[in-house]
């Protein structure tokens, strides 16, 4: 892990590269957690899952299928612009 830390603060391409992942990243988040909205669960032990909580059960749910429709979506977009360029 340190040296591909400092692999990555010596290239300053790698960096910008991975500060945009990073952000894109928390812009999937972000939007995530603005769509979902939390309410009291009752849990099968008895428990109850909190608001703060079941929003942020949500929000991972939400964080999921967005990316994986972003990688559907990219695996589709190379696909057809691989058979458009033959």
């Amino acid at each position: 892990l340190i040296f591909s830390l400092l692999t990555l603060f010596s290239d300053k391409e790698k960096l910008k590269k991975a500060v945009i992942s990073v952000g894109f990243l928390l812009v999937v988040v972000g939007l995530s957690f603005a769509l979902s909205s939390g309410e009291e669960t009752p849990l099968k032990d008895g428990e109850v899952l909190s608001a703060s909580g079941a929003r942020w059960v949500e929000t991972g749910i939400r964080v999921f299928y967005f990316l994986a429709a972003i990688a559907v979506a990219a695996m589709a977009f190379s696909g057809t612009k691989r058979l458009i360029n033959r």
